[in-house]
Order: structure tokens, then sequence, then C-alpha cells
């Protein structure tokens, strides 16, 4: 077993929470004695290109599993390794969106007339899922190709550099598809089937901007007088609020 770690990465920035997260995971796969390869495509603005380079690099080496892994991603290196070791041919993790109310990234999972999921050793039977944490067995990547031999050159037209299009954003019935989700949906159409891990706890980082005004703050939550040339006598609390370089008083 030789596994590569792809990445994709705009800005070339790696989160801190990955980059813990892989030192832990290098030290488990030498434990195991499991070779790996680290792959980083940095500076593409085009996601679905970034990936088809990541998947070709991986074709060219004579490694057995590609394992996408998103650089602003934190994951358990246990957890790594039971994907690793997953009979299935792609396998993948639910990572938690940035969002304030949690949500995950796409899943579509399998389930019948009364909503019960497939599952089997554990893992949810699925149609689609994002690419953020997803092991690709090569055989899988193998009958894709057959499937849809279809090469491109990623513009670098004095070069002779063809990529498979696995990966390509798409809109169906007036819909946007992200570049994973179709890769997913290319893969379910051979009669084959995307399977989740559930029980991974993920961190995922990202820059969160907050806004707000300390006057319209104020407003909200004390007892303000605004005058012309500012604002006078805020208490909070009950307590009175220090206004700079004069105390205020009670209101």
């Amino acid at each position: 077993m030789n596994v590569m770690i792809a990445t994709p990465s705009l800005d070339g920035n790696l989160s801190i929470e990955y980059v813990t997260s892989l030192l832990k995971t290098t030290v488990l796969l030498k434990d195991q004695q499991i070779d790996y390869v680290w792959s980083v495509v940095r500076g593409d603005c085009f996601i679905d290109k970034a990936r088809n380079n990541l998947v070709q690099s991986f074709l060219d080496s004579s490694c057995t599993d590609l394992f996408f892994i998103d650089a602003d991603q934190g994951w358990n290196e246990k957890s790594f390794l039971k994907l690793l070791h997953d009979s299935h041919e792609i396998v993948a993790g639910a990572v938690p969106k940035k969002d304030d109310d949690l949500c995950f990234n796409n899943p579509e999972m399998v389930t019948d007339e009364k909503l019960n999921c497939v599952i089997e050793n554990g893992l949810i039977q699925a149609r689609h899922i994002g690419t953020g944490f997803m092991r690709i067995k090569r055989s899988a990547l193998e009958k894709m190709i057959q499937a849809y031999p279809e090469r491109y050159n990623p513009g670098y037209k004095d070069q002779d550099i063809q990529y498979y299009g696995l990966f390509e954003t798409q809109v169906r019935d007036g819909l946007f598809w992200g570049e994973d989700l179709v890769f997913c949906k290319k893969w379910c159409k051979l009669d084959e089937f995307i399977w989740i891990e559930p029980n991974i706890d993920f961190q995922h980082a990202g820059r969160k901007c907050w806004k707000g005004n300390f006057l319209e703050y104020l407003t909200q939550t004390c007892t303000v007088e605004v005058s012309k040339k500012s604002f006078t006598a805020p208490v909070l609390a009950g307590k009175p609020y220090q206004v700079y370089g004069e105390e205020s008083c009670q209101a």
C-alpha cells in the first residue's frame, strides 16, 4: 500500500489544523510501515483543474490510493487510517461547513421509501459528498477513465500536458454543481456508490468577519444620550461606562 495525500491550495497556505493532523498522520503511517507521498497544487483558482492535476500526478505515480484532503481542515489520524484500509473503492468523511448552523459538505445518502439508510460495516451508502476528505482507490479511477476517456490541455499551449476531466463544474437542471459532486455523479453513473464514515471529528478552519458599530451596540444595550458632538452618559448593567478622557454619570 502506498498512499498519495493530495491537497489543492489556492494561496499555498495550510492551516495549523491541517499541518498538525498531517504530522500525526505521517507518524502513524510510518509506524504502520505504509509508504506515502504528499502532493500539493497551489495557485490554481480553478479547483476542478487543480483536482484533475492531482489525479494525473497520482496516475503517473506508483501509489495505490489517492486521499484528497483540503488545506483548511483538521482530522483524526486514526480515522485517516480507517478509511485507508476500508475495502470500498471510494470512501469519505462528512466535513462540517463553515457555518454557524451545523451542516455538512453536501452528503446525499441512499435511502428506501421509509428514509432508512443503507449501512455496511458502519459506513453509510451515498450518491455524493464533497471531496474535502476522500480516499479513492486506483481501481476506481481506472474505471472512470475507461468510462470518461476525454482529456484536455489545461492551458499550457507550449507543453504537451493532458488531464482527464473527471472533475468539472456543471449546470444541471438550472442548478450549479461543484466539481466534487459532479465527480461523484460520474462514479454513481457506473452503478457504484460513495461510502461515508460518519464517526470522524473534523475541524474546518476559516476566516470569519465579525462586524459591529459600538454606538449602535450601546444604543441597543445601554441608556445613551446622543448629542451633536458625541454621546454621553451610557449606563451598562447599572454602572457608569467610561468615555475616553472623562467619567460618565449615572442616568
